[in-house]
């Protein structure tokens, strides 16, 4: 996530486009690194994906309330 400074070797892959909740495959193209606390809010749905053009994804928090 933005801003976020923990170490690669101490984050999570995390299912990104598709959640693994929905059946996400866990592929190059749909994993990413994401802290535990970053990875767990992602799946809660407390942060968006974005995909820069050149395919780089970053999650931002949520517009509006908690799911």
């Amino acid at each position: 996530a933005d801003g976020c400074d923990i170490p690669a070797a101490w984050c999570d892959v995390m299912h990104l486009d598709t959640p693994h909740r929905h059946g996400g495959p866990l592929t190059l193209d749909n994993t990413g690194l994401g802290c535990r606390h970053h990875h767990r809010a992602y799946d809660h749905g407390r942060l968006t994906l974005h995909r820069h053009p050149d395919g780089t994804p970053t999650l931002h928090q949520r517009d509006g309330p908690d799911p």
